[in-house]
């Protein structure tokens, strides 16, 4: 969990149009698992950061 949380805050401090988002939803649904101690919720919030992450790869790729 640490290490995801560590990667989505560099990917946030990268620039890119349109590419924080979902990085950063991803990354509040997974502390919001954390907190109630839900294991379903911290694994959506980590696939959600991981498709934040494609998404930011291919904006970048784009670009």
């Amino acid at each position: 969990m640490g290490w995801l949380t560590v990667y989505t805050v560099l990917m946030v401090i990268l620039p890119g149009p349109g590419t924080n988002g979902p990085q950063a939803f991803g990354n509040i649904i997974m502390a919001l698992g954390v907190v109630e101690s839900d294991n379903r919720v911290i694994g959506l919030g980590a696939l959600a950061t991981l498709l934040g992450w494609v998404a930011f790869t291919a904006i970048g790729y784009v670009l």
